[in-house]
């Protein structure tokens, strides 16, 4: 998988060193947007005022980072989305290749694979939560930041929560009591499973009909969220089209520009807003960026920047990513606040607390990579094997000899 796999593979053992490389930027823009969130939350205000109320003494960083173009920092949703449609394109490439039982063996270890590196994870949090080690709400009472004040709510960290969080919680609703960045494991899991099926159930090729089947009871079963479905169909479709090579730069430049879509903005403003109601206008910003993600990822997995995504920093970023998206929030709500909160204030403790932060996450998601998360690839695709493999032949009867 994308979001939470060792490596981008295509087929053979073989990687894609280009997506590794894409996998390892977008970890870091979604650790970086997190810490935003925390001590800049004014720079997401256009993106959800709800969420991200106007603080009554905004950062000086705020206004520049509500650019378009420099956007793309605070662009989760599009990090988020670019992982999604990751998913889906390296989940059905062996169907591509000729080798669709292969995702027969998916489908069956999708959720050891993504609750083994979680469980864990969990427990860390709950065992930091039993020691007072989170400062969420005196973090939220400085910075302003509303929605960090929400995470790691004291009361409902309890060992009976996490168990029925790691056992079953996040991946049939995405929530979570012990770590808000566990909702995208809902999509990774039940969105894979629906997309798994719908291929292993067109033998013969992409077909239209089953496909805008799919899309409509996507939207029947999660309403708006089915765009996070929707964009790992995206994903998982891109091998179906023929890209001219003179198009790919196009095609990633137009990814990148729907990737940075702010609503209201100049630029943007030819854009229609299709979700108007109150609790669903923020939809209008996944929607977009799930346009650019799958424009991105098409254009990547035909070789754009292949060469300085395949960098050594960047690969090893990739095959990091799944742990550190993981471990980054429980940092962020305990060593980065309590940092902040001890230092004096200042834009170089604000910036050595960014560098602390970023370094312990890396450091801690190098060897939990290296053990917890390949230990669910390994159980998960054993298991795949083991339910699909095919029964051994009947042993032939031997003939009884004539009384």
């Amino acid at each position: 998988m994308a979001l939470g796999g060792a490596a981008v593979e295509v087929g053979g053992g073989a990687r894609h060193a280009g997506l590794n490389g894409l996998r390892g930027v977008l970890c870091v823009q979604i650790m970086i947007v997190h810490f935003i969130m925390a001590y800049v939350p004014d720079a997401l205000t256009p993106f959800s005022p709800p969420m991200f109320p106007p603080t009554a003494d905004p950062h000086w960083l705020a206004p520049w980072l509500r650019v378009p173009g420099v956007s793309l920092l605070t662009g989760g949703n599009f990090a988020v989305m670019t992982f999604f449609a990751l998913s889906g394109y390296v989940f059905t490439l062996p169907y591509y290749a000729g080798r669709a039982e292969r995702l027969r063996v998916t489908l069956w270890g999708r959720y050891i694979r993504l609750t083994v590196a979680m469980a864990p994870v969990v427990l860390l949090s709950w065992l930091l939560a039993q020691g007072g080690l989170y400062q969420t709400q005196a973090l939220a009472a400085q910075t302003g930041s509303v929605i960090i004040g929400t995470q790691m709510p004291p009361a409902e960290m309890t060992l009976a929560n996490a168990l029925q969080d790691l056992a079953w919680r996040v991946v049939m609703t995405g929530e979570s009591h012990f770590n808000s960045a566990l909702w995208t494991v809902r999509y990774e899991f039940l969105g894979a499973l629906m997309i798994l099926l719908l291929f292993l159930s067109m033998p013969h090729g992409v077909r239209a009909v089953p496909v805008l089947c799919f899309a409509v009871l996507a939207a029947l079963v999660f309403g708006p969220f089915a765009i996070f479905v929707l964009v790992m169909l995206g994903g998982a479709l891109v091998n179906t089209v023929r890209i001219p090579p003179r198009a790919v730069p196009v095609l990633a430049v137009f990814g990148l520009f729907m990737g940075a879509y702010l609503p209201g903005h100049a630029p943007y403003s030819w854009l229609p807003a299709p979700f108007t109601a109150p609790d669903q206008v923020f939809f209008n910003v996944p929607l977009y960026n799930m346009v650019g993600a799958v424009c991105l990822v098409a254009a990547v997995s035909r070789g754009f920047g292949g060469r300085w995504l395949a960098a050594r920093p960047l690969q090893r970023l990739g095959d990091l990513s799944y742990s550190a998206y993981l471990l980054h929030l429980v940092v962020l709500c305990s060593l980065s606040a309590a940092m902040f909160l001890a230092l004096p204030r200042g834009d170089l403790t604000l910036l050595l607390n960014l560098l602390v932060y970023v370094g312990v996450v890396l450091a801690l998601a190098a060897p939990y990579a290296a053990i917890v998360d390949a230990a669910g690839i390994r159980w998960a695709r054993r298991f795949g094997q083991w339910v699909t493999r095919p029964g051994a032949p009947p042993r032939p009867v031997a003939a009884r000899p004539a009384e």
